[in-house]
């Protein structure tokens, strides 16, 4: 580089800019509770078959302790993969992952620890998306497990009942990845799953019909 202190300069001022910004997001952020941002995914359409974040929400809220009991979870286990669902998309609608939407989840638990929820809860929040890409971590908690099994479970049924099936090189809606991050997260943490059973329970929760043939399509895609 010619003038690596005029580079590094202008480097700083960009990432100042951007902490400053992250600063303000997050006093904002902070100044409300995250469940009081839940109201909000009402205003995010998730499809239009399917309904909003916020009736996707309530879905995991039914489906995520139901997943959690098929993997054996205690009571304990089960009331902390309820509360991490009922604040699981919550996040989505901060001012802090609007602008960096490559934080959801990571924010999610972040804001509710700050606001008290047990650590367990928080992690369970982050660990939904997981594993993100090949070779990402996976969910280590048995809570954080189940409701990034329900997420994608839910995501599969509802989305091949509506006919929102990959083709190609097209997958709008991240099935593959969400139907590889099921098979890898069971494979890393050895666990015992029914794929089907779990697709069928996500099945019964959706706003629209999904045959019995819809359902072993889903489980074969997996």
């Amino acid at each position: 580089l010619a003038h690596p202190e005029v580079v590094r300069a202008g480097y700083e001022g960009v990432i100042r800019a951007r902490y400053a910004d992250a600063a303000y997001f997050y006093r904002h952020d902070t100044a409300r509770s995250l469940e009081s941002f839940t109201p909000r995914l009402a205003t995010l359409t998730f499809h239009a078959k399917l309904g909003s974040m916020l009736d996707r929400v309530e879905r995991l809220t039914r489906l995520a302790p139901q997943v959690a009991e098929m993997l054996g979870a205690t009571p304990e286990q089960i009331t902390t993969t309820l509360a991490a669902a009922e604040l699981s998309k919550s996040d989505l609608v901060t001012n802090m992952v609007v602008e960096m939407t490559s934080l959801q989840g990571i924010m999610g638990e972040i804001y509710a620890v700050r606001q008290g929820e047990p650590p367990a809860v928080g992690q369970a929040i982050r660990e939904q998306y997981l594993p993100r890409y090949a070779g990402d971590a996976v969910p280590q908690s048995l809570p954080g497990l189940a409701l990034a099994l329900a997420d994608k479970l839910d995501s599969l049924a509802g989305l091949f009942a509506v006919r929102a099936i990959p083709t190609g090189s097209a997958d709008p809606f991240g099935l593959r990845r969400a139907a590889l991050g099921i098979v890898n997260s069971l494979l890393a943490t050895e666990t015992d799953f029914s794929v089907r059973a779990g697709l069928a329970a996500a099945a019964k929760l959706q706003p629209v019909p999904v045959s019995a043939e819809v359902l072993a399509e889903a489980a074969a895609f997996v």
